[in-house]
């Protein structure tokens, strides 16, 4: 029996289950939080159903957590659920696979230190196209409230289309005054306001992927600053000046995340270390620049562990062989070697199924 497509069959599941856009829109502002500055507002629930589907499989938030939340919604259709669930695990495309993949030790650093540490706190993300840095910010995005002791809002702060918001210190400090609630007003009250109920965590991005190097460090015009000696500038200077008051009720984290490509001059990045260094009461721990990389086997092996419980032999010798293969080619990437380990995993998954 040809089974249906999975996009579809879940836009039709929402546009039927929830009551209107108003209903699905606030839904997914709270479970599906990376997508809330690309969410479509006036438009009819069917579409707006299409839409929330498209953009969650192209972010890769359709996972586990996902169909969870959506059967806590909709206890009656827990079973209705579970096989679109299913039918999303045959058929949807590696991004989850990729990104469990994440480094272990560098996840595990963030997700202490936000959740045990009261300091506002700024971490230094970077890594070559091998390390997929994307898919690192996907997991803060997607997991840092699941998993963290402390509950987190995520807060995405682009550079803009045409890179004008990064050329000064100012431009920055609208740029997240903007991402928060009052989206207006002054840093301090802002920051005031967004923190309120739990602590916030605001994420740098270009395009919806890590800042790239290359770009923001290149020789500035006549008569400007370079664009990470202007966020430098603002996280040690704008930033630091708000959050010297105190008042924030919870506290603060920013992510700098940044790709790099192979020759890129990493010398660059000591200005903004130092900028860092001197932005307290934000803080940068030296266990605070996260580097990632490809991962080796040995930090592989245990995520497989976790997402194939009880795993045998014969598969995960298979996932060894598959890990090889993608780490001796020139393009490897995490994202590259989810791909190659995703159907090894479905067929597993499948095969125990039916036992």
């Amino acid at each position: 029996m040809l089974l249906p497509s999975p996009r579809p069959a879940l836009a039709q599941f929402l546009g039927k289950a929830f009551s209107s856009a108003a209903e699905l829109l606030t839904w997914a502002y709270q479970n599906l939080h990376p997508l809330k500055d690309s969410l479509p507002g006036q438009v009819v629930l069917n579409e707006l159903a299409i839409r929330v589907v498209e953009l969650a499989a192209n972010s890769g938030l359709i996972d586990e957590e996902f169909f969870k939340t959506l059967r806590l919604t909709f206890p009656r259709h827990a079973g209705e659920i579970s096989e679109l669930a299913n039918l999303w695990e045959v058929n949807a495309p590696a991004t989850d696979t990729a990104r469990i993949l994440d480094r272990i030790s560098q996840w595990s650093r963030l997700l202490d230190a936000c959740g045990q540490r009261d300091e506002h706190l700024v971490f230094l993300v970077h890594g070559g196209r091998e390390g997929s840095v994307q898919q690192f910010m996907q997991r803060i995005a997607r997991y840092l409230d699941h998993d963290c002791a402390r509950k987190h809002v995520v807060a995405h702060v682009g550079t803009g289309h045409d890179q004008q918001m990064v050329n000064n210190a100012q431009a920055w400090e609208r740029a997240f005054i903007e991402k928060t609630p009052l989206a207006g007003g002054t840093l301090n009250v802002a920051l005031a306001d967004f923190t309120e109920h739990r602590a916030v965590l605001f994420m740098l991005d270009h395009r919806k992927g890590p800042l790239p190097l290359r770009l923001l460090a290149a020789p500035p015009r006549p008569g400007r600053s370079g664009p990470l000696k202007e966020l430098g500038s603002f996280l040690s200077s704008n930033l630091r000046h708000a959050l010297a008051d105190g008042g924030l009720a919870h506290p603060l984290r920013v992510v700098i995340a940044l790709e790099h490509g192979v020759g890129d001059d990493l010398a660059v990045l000591e200005p903004l270390r130092r900028s860092l260094r001197a932005a307290a009461p934000l803080i940068f721990a030296e266990d605070f620049e996260l580097v990632l990389t490809f991962p080796l086997w040995q930090d592989v092996e245990p995520s497989l562990h976790i997402k194939m419980k009880g795993v045998d032999d014969t598969t995960l010798a298979a996932c060894k062989r598959a890990y090889d293969e993608t780490a001796a080619r020139p393009d490897r990437s995490i994202k590259l070697l989810g791909n190659e380990l995703h159907p090894i995993i479905v067929d597993w998954k499948e095969a125990n199924r039916r036992v």
